[in-house]
């Protein structure tokens, strides 16, 4: 099956998630999301990985990886990495 959505990373992106894992000062999920996304990349060299291979490696849900390069399509790498903002407080 041809994946829907696509994760193209700008080498900025790619520079900035990067950073972000390496630094450890950010929330876990965050930094799952963004090793989700650098496995996904496909404009790098080792990227065209199946959602079940990516999901695997992380140990993750299968559905996982493409919720994850869906949201990083429709909204950015923002809405990705940080939390939804509550409507209600």
């Amino acid at each position: 099956m041809q994946k829907r959505y696509r994760v193209k990373l700008t080498s900025e992106e790619r520079s900035r998630l990067e950073s972000l894992i390496k630094k450890g000062k950010h929330p876990s999920a965050s930094v799952t999301k963004a090793r989700m996304l650098l496995l996904a990349d496909e404009v790098s060299e080792d990227g065209r990985r199946t959602d079940a291979e990516i999901s695997a490696s992380l140990s993750l849900q299968k559905n996982r990886a493409e919720r994850v390069r869906q949201a990083f399509v429709e909204e950015g790498s923002e809405r990705v990495l940080e939390r939804k903002k509550r409507e209600t407080p």
